[in-house]
């Protein structure tokens, strides 16, 4: 549901999404930035660690093939993922971004 509201948001913007592979890709990556432990870069056991950072290498990757293969907006896709996932922590800084968006905003930096 989430992406297709992305997909609507892309389409305001003049940006389209001209593939299955765009559309499934928009579909992975939403999946796996609600679904990704923002913490795991603190956890004493490895295991959660490994998957994190597993995890995060896919996100990352995503981003990067929605961005320079398939033309979304980095800027765009960055917004819309800060507004679908939601702050999780009490951890706010200046900005008011806690680990959540602090995390998210370094992806696309």
């Amino acid at each position: 549901m989430y992406y297709l509201r992305f997909i609507k948001l892309m389409v305001m913007n003049d940006i389209t999404t001209n593939s299955k592979l765009a559309d499934n890709l928009l579909r992975e990556y939403f999946e796996k930035v609600k679904g990704h432990d923002y913490s795991h870069m603190m956890s004493d056991d490895m295991r959660y660690w490994e998957a994190g950072i597993k995890s995060e290498k896919r996100i990352m990757e995503i981003i990067k093939l929605l961005t320079l293969e398939h033309g979304v907006s980095r800027q765009d896709l960055m917004n819309q993922t800060l507004t679908e996932v939601p702050q999780q922590y009490n951890d706010v800084n200046d900005e008011g971004d806690d680990l959540t968006h602090r995390v998210i905003k370094c992806w696309f930096n």
